[in-house]
């Protein structure tokens, strides 16, 4: 297992600014301002390409998929084996439509599973009916021995930064 396994790994994406912290390191890296219109809405296309423009394919990156748990469980379950097989894999989430946030998955140096959420209004992960709920408990279902870190790091206070 290389030790990029061994980290923890978080990245976010806002329209103007990507940040991404593995273990206590934080990089933040811009993102053309000509580009980054907060009356455009990113769509899952454009989530996907920021995120992997930064990290390449060192990651498994989720598609976003619509609120459907027989997608969301599918989502879930690919992420999760994506990261038994040591590769951290980031699932980004849409609320309803009109918010991102994320989830980050990776095996811990003991061969364990776990799991990060953060939603960057420091909101925490929602009941089992909310899409993030929705998330957390396929992956509790498909691998009941994942650790789950609500994050709840508070980025943001206005719907578009």
């Amino acid at each position: 297992m290389s030790s990029f396994c061994k980290q923890v790994l978080v990245a976010l994406v806002i329209p103007t600014l990507v940040i991404v912290g593995i273990n206590s390191l934080v990089f933040a890296s811009p993102i053309n301002p000509q580009i980054a219109n907060i009356s455009y809405w990113y769509g899952d296309d454009d989530i996907r390409a920021v995120i992997k423009s930064r990290l390449g394919d060192s990651v498994y990156i989720a598609p976003a998929v619509p609120n459907n748990s027989e997608l969301i469980r599918d989502a879930a379950a690919a992420a999760l084996l994506e990261a038994q097989a040591g590769r951290p894999a980031l699932v980004p989430v849409n609320l309803n439509n009109n918010h991102w946030t994320g989830i980050a998955i990776r095996m811990k140096a003991d061969g364990n599973i776990i799991v990060f959420y953060n939603d960057s209004f420091g909101t925490p992960v929602g009941g089992e009916s909310s899409e993030s709920g929705q998330y957390i408990a396929a992956i509790k279902r498909i691998l009941p021995t994942a650790e789950i870190v609500d994050l709840r790091v508070h980025q943001q206070n206005d719907g578009s930064s």
